[in-house]
């Protein structure tokens, strides 16, 4: 925990910016959900219409990042055994050249 606080410490200008950014943009898309000017919404309706579109929008994104990050799994699962297996090549190399001197 003590690292968290630390970071959010650390860095509170760029994540406040980061966190007004993410509300605004989320506060700009409630302008769509208004109702047309010959249609009377009561605001209960209007507010849970608004609380389903949004909560379903978040879902719809938090799927994209998962799917993205299962998509590049495999990439990052080949990289980093190249590298391991380069670096353990080449401390096996020395440890050789090493003892036949």
């Amino acid at each position: 925990m003590g690292k968290i606080k630390n970071f959010v410490c650390k860095h509170k200008k760029k994540l406040s910016v980061i966190v007004t950014a993410a509300v605004m943009t989320a506060m700009s898309a409630f302008s769509c959900f208004a109702a047309e000017a010959d249609t009377a919404v009561s605001s209960d309706n209007a507010l849970q219409t608004a609380l389903t579109s949004f909560t379903d929008a978040l879902t719809n994104v938090q799927g994209n990042i998962l799917q993205f990050i299962v998509a590049a799994i495999p990439t990052a699962l080949a990289i980093f055994g190249v590298v391991v297996a380069v670096t353990k090549g080449i401390g096996f190399v020395k440890k050789l050249l090493g003892k036949a001197s």
